[in-house]
């Protein structure tokens, strides 16, 4: 498996957790891909993973406004950054010949950035909405 769920990502807040697996579940797919790469079945997958990508980051916007979260902002510029890297691979992904390439290329930055997002990002916000009684 590309990207493996662990404790050590776990925000403490179930909601997140959970919506932080079915992401990782579909970057997994993304990954697979690659053993069968196709444009419309990447295209599918990525728009997959931008809705739903998308539904978590406003889930959790949605939150840091109504607990007033004081790093909401700072917060929102990442995902913000990574709408638009997500959006620049959907215009890459019409053009690109080699679609095994992209698809590790997106893979890879999908891993770090998720990793990386959840585990320096997402776990400031922890202790505060614990805090304000989110679990």
């Amino acid at each position: 498996m590309f990207l493996s769920w662990d404790t050590i990502y776990s925000v403490n807040i179930e909601e997140f957790n959970n919506q932080h697996k079915k992401l990782f579940a579909i970057i997994n797919n993304i990954y697979e891909l690659k053993n069968n790469p196709n444009r419309d079945s990447l295209i599918k997958a990525i728009k997959e993973l931008d809705d739903y990508s998308d539904y978590h980051l406003k889930k959790e916007e949605e939150v840091f406004e109504k607990y007033d979260y004081p790093e909401k902002e700072n917060h929102k510029m990442f995902h913000n950054n990574y709408r638009k890297k997500i959006a620049l691979f959907k215009e890459r992904i019409e053009n690109e010949e080699d679609l095994v390439k992209l698809i590790k290329e997106i893979s890879i930055f999908l891993r770090n950035w998720w990793l990386n997002h959840i585990q320096n990002i997402d776990h400031q916000y922890t202790d505060y909405l614990n805090k304000k009684g989110l679990y």
